[in-house]
């Protein structure tokens, strides 16, 4: 569903043999990470990381066992309304 979204660029590969399944990171086309991560957290109670060290400008999701999919649909739909509408 991410890779959908026209301004998040996937920075973790899809490939199981190259990357940890659970872990995703990705970038917003025109948002920082931490105006990301804190938005995430204060409105929508959402809880991520920043890979903002060495000049990347990433948020890292961590999904486990206890995520269902609708924990899953909601960062989507929070995601979407936070974007840039430009």
């Amino acid at each position: 569903a991410l890779q959908k979204l026209t301004r998040v660029k996937l920075m973790t590969s899809t490939s199981h043999e190259l990357s940890s399944p659970g872990i995703t990171s990705i970038e917003i086309d025109g948002m920082g990470a931490w105006e990301i991560y804190n938005r995430l957290s204060s409105e929508f109670n959402i809880k991520t990381s920043t890979g903002y060290a060495d000049g990347n400008n990433l948020i890292r999701i961590s999904t486990h066992c206890y995520n269902s999919r609708q924990d899953v649909d909601e960062l989507i739909a929070a995601l979407k309304y936070m974007m840039p509408m430009t």
